[in-house]
């Protein structure tokens, strides 16, 4: 918005690892979504990406992966 000044400091850098217990921390409520959506973090699933086994070693593993998707789209 324009106008608006931003004092805080950007949230830390997250690992793969620490992503990924953070989800699997969050608890499902029901009809589906997780307890504390809009509140306390945006997640609404968790991909099946994280089942990849070098998810944890990626710089940015909320990303999309480049190469699954070129080998499934291109």
């Amino acid at each position: 918005m324009k106008g608006v000044v931003v004092d805080e400091p950007p949230p830390q850098m997250m690992s793969g690892v620490a992503v990924r217990e953070w989800l699997q921390s969050l608890m499902v409520k029901e009809g589906g979504g997780f307890v504390g959506y809009g509140e306390e973090h945006a997640w609404t699933q968790m991909s099946g990406l994280w089942r990849l086994p070098y998810m944890d070693d990626l710089l940015l593993p909320h990303n999309i992966d480049m190469m699954h998707s070129e080998k499934k789209y291109c």
